[in-house]
């Protein structure tokens, strides 16, 4: 399991089925304790070839906290072709921060 840093600017990347030209939508679900806490799309992400990056804020990962669990996370993406696919669902643990806030 992958660790996710809270408080902190985390990069994501993450390898896709297609070229990223060939993306007509893409969303980044970022879940914990059960419902939604952040969601990305192809307008937030960097596209290389196959690989889409994505940069969370400290805003961001401060809203993963360590007592709710783990981050599950799943790509939805449909091609210009009108593909629709799912990733797997990953999971990273946030770690503690002692020192809560943007800084």
């Amino acid at each position: 399991m992958a660790h996710i840093s809270s408080g902190c600017t985390v990069t994501n990347l993450f390898t896709l089925p297609c070229q990223g030209e060939e993306l007509a939508a893409l969303y980044i679900t970022y879940q914990q304790g059960g419902r939604t806490v952040l969601e990305k799309t192809l307008a937030d992400c960097a596209l290389e070839g196959s690989t889409a990056r994505v940069d969370l804020s400290q805003e961001d990962t401060l809203r993963f906290e360590a007592r709710n669990g783990p981050v599950r996370i799943q790509l939805r993406l449909r091609t210009t072709q009108g593909a629709a696919l799912k990733s797997r669902v990953l999971t990273a643990l946030p770690d503690e921060l002692l020192k809560e806030g943007v800084i």
